[in-house]
């Protein structure tokens, strides 16, 4: 992606977030949002020059860690599913940090952050990347090496990174089942939370979502915005994507509520979305 479209990009997030900020919709929908509540943050590649919106800088990621570990609750996606299945969310709004696709540079650039904060996080990993022998991906050792800190919780993201919603329905149980038994069988512990690839709602249902619990997950994430309170569906949970241009301050208002109003779109536009297509070959 050029540098120009990461920047209108960049541009377009910030005038909306201060746009909310300032005429109180952030605080009005933030009122009407669940409580308590749980937000959880949605992260794709660390890289010292992003190379796609999707990335964020070194540098703005270790602010950003900084300030929640100063500021916040973060916990884990582990706690998440306690709090769920016990009924009782933490009454102090909660963080939950997660990355998509299990990009090499967690290891390099996100984990050593997190190790500085002490902040917790997880990864979800494409099962089938794991030892592929693609140089973009963590393989089992960089896996195994993130799981030593301490800090690192392992999710799956899908075998090969296919839509479920959009994936036949006898090959649903090798992008999801197969998946976490290939990855439980690698790293040698539970993989317990799933991530659905793209997340829109085009790419899961509440046959998904089905196919997941009883595939032995203990919750699965999206990638539609907003809060999650005790009555998210579980398997349905919502995340705030955080991306290239999100600057300090964008980051503060975002963490207020600042563009959960795009919740509204996620769930009326959701059509006009183009179908998906594997993207890691």
């Amino acid at each position: 992606m050029a540098f120009s479209e990461i920047a209108t990009k960049a541009r377009l997030r910030r005038m909306v977030a201060r746009v909310c900020a300032h005429s109180g919709q952030a605080w009005a929908w933030r009122h009407l949002a669940p409580k308590p509540s749980v937000r959880v943050l949605a992260y794709h590649g660390i890289e010292p020059s992003p190379t796609s919106h999707f990335s964020v800088s070194v540098d703005n990621f270790e602010r950003q860690m900084a300030l929640l570990s100063a500021r916040y609750a973060v916990t884990t996606t582990d706690e998440l599913a306690d709090a769920l299945e016990a009924g009782q969310l933490p009454p102090r709004p909660s963080i939950v940090v997660t990355f998509d696709d299990g990009f090499r540079d967690f290891l390099t650039h996100a984990v050593p952050v997190l190790a500085k904060y002490r902040v917790p996080a997880t990864c979800f990993v494409i099962a089938g990347k794991l030892d592929a022998g693609d140089p973009r991906f963590l393989d089992r050792h960089g896996v195994l090496e993130a799981l030593d800190t301490g800090l690192v919780t392992i999710g799956c993201h899908s075998m090969t990174h296919r839509s479920i919603r959009q994936t036949p329905l006898g090959e649903r149980i090798v992008e999801v089942r197969d998946a976490k038994s290939s990855l439980e069988h690698a790293i040698g512990r539970p993989v317990d939370h799933f991530c659905y690839p793209y997340g829109t709602r085009n790419d899961f249902d509440d046959a998904c979502a089905k196919l997941i619990k009883d595939s032995g997950y203990r919750l699965a994430l999206t990638s539609i915005n907003g809060l999650n309170g005790q009555r998210t569906h579980r398997y349905k949970l919502r995340r705030t994507k955080i991306e290239a241009g999100d600057d300090i301050r964008t980051f503060e208002r975002i963490l207020g509520g600042a563009l959960d109003i795009w919740y509204v779109a996620d769930m009326l536009l959701f059509a006009l979305q183009r179908r998906r297509r594997v993207q890691f070959r």
